[in-house]
């Protein structure tokens, strides 16, 4: 996907309108399930496959699934447990490397566990005494380090080829409405007929195909998720207190519609996010750094005589840079850069039909 201005994508395989739910809740399951046998899901499966390129099993038997499912168990149940072991990263790799030449073993990965917390109690993680006392804040910062460790943890311990892995896949359900069941429900019912049909592995973190479900009211609306994450996190590495999304940058870049030798400033200059975009977007761009003088007469900007790898702050201190992808520094500085072409036409958004 090389979409600029937008953050998802997502493909319409049908929608069912007048359902008329009943209000008694088995009847109204057994509708929802009986409506994901009557979408097309082959061919809306090769068109999802054509923009993720997916490499792998994509309709298993039931052998295939089974010992697929198998292993991911494994799996998740080991990560999970690193996750929570407290354990530092360093010694989660080794433990993951033995983990892998004993198959994946449970019982014995967690007695090779419990002896390395036993012999390095200095390495775990501090625990904070009274857990109240922790705001939202760093509560969300922790389970986002975890989930991200999981993460690290599950694809080190995956070591199968990209060809034998079966096609994993999740069902998320946005609902309006009054109805006899939930978001859940209908996301459970939904998904768990396509697993009885496709043999697919069921997995909420991990996944490969995301299929969306939309319900409101009495009507039905099913797809699937083309972009695996948001478009707006391409030029992000480091998340600061001014960064802003690629998309919007690029929305905000063809609002001001600069013509061939316009030179634009950034007036936010926190990552220079407003400058990155449109370098990597045309060849013909060119930029510079600049810091405001503000003890000259009238003010006036000058470059800043920083070494590579550092940025000037405010009070003319330079600081260790926290690079981004285009390899700039994360600082204060405000970036200028003239325009050595225009930008491109607006992106066709239009809706195109299945072929």
């Amino acid at each position: 996907m090389k979409l600029r201005s937008v953050d998802k994508v997502h493909l319409l395989s049908k929608g069912f309108q007048d359902l008329k739910f009943t209000g008694v809740m088995d009847n109204d399951i057994m509708t929802i399930k009986l409506l994901s046998t009557c979408v097309n899901w082959q061919k809306t499966i090769s068109v999802w496959d054509r923009v993720n390129s997916f490499i792998g099993i994509k309709y298993p038997s039931m052998a295939e699934y089974i010992v697929a499912k198998e292993i991911e168990t494994k799996i998740k149940a080991l990560s999970e447990s690193f996750r929570d072991s407290g354990l530092s990263s360093q010694i989660l790799d080794d433990l993951a490397n033995k983990a892998c030449a004993m198959d994946l073993n449970y019982d014995n990965v967690q007695l090779e566990m419990k002896k390395l917390q036993q012999y390095n109690l200095s390495l775990l993680q501090p625990e904070c005494p009274n857990s109240s006392t922790i705001n939202k804040t760093q509560k969300k910062l922790e389970l986002k380090e975890k989930n991200a460790l999981e993460k690290i943890m599950y694809n080190k311990l995956d070591k199968r080829n990209k060809e034998e892995k079966v096609l994993k896949y999740r069902v998320t359900c946005l609902r309006k409405g009054d109805h006899c069941f939930g978001s859940q429900d209908a996301a459970h019912h939904f998904g768990g007929e396509l697993q009885d049909q496709y043999n697919w592995v069921v997995d909420l973190s991990h996944y490969d195909l995301n299929i969306l479900l939309c319900i409101m009211r009495d009507e039905l609306y099913c797809g699937v998720t083309l972009t695996k994450e948001s478009l707006h996190h391409r030029n992000i590495t480091h998340f600061g207190p001014t960064t802003l999304r690629a998309t919007v940058c690029y929305s905000m870049l063809c609002l001001g519609c600069p013509n061939l030798g316009d030179i634009i400033v950034d007036p936010l200059g926190g990552g220079g996010s407003l400058s990155i975009e449109p370098l990597l977007l045309n060849t013909g761009l060119t930029a510079k750094w600049c810091t405001p003088v503000p003890e000259q007469p009238g003010g006036g900007w000058v470059e800043p005589q920083q070494k590579p790898g550092q940025v000037q702050t405010r009070d003319r201190r330079l600081v260790k840079a926290k690079p981004n992808r285009l390899g700039t520094g994360h600082g204060h500085l405000l970036p200028v850069w003239w325009a050595g072409c225009a930008m491109v036409g607006d992106e066709d958004l239009s809706p195109c039909q299945l072929p």
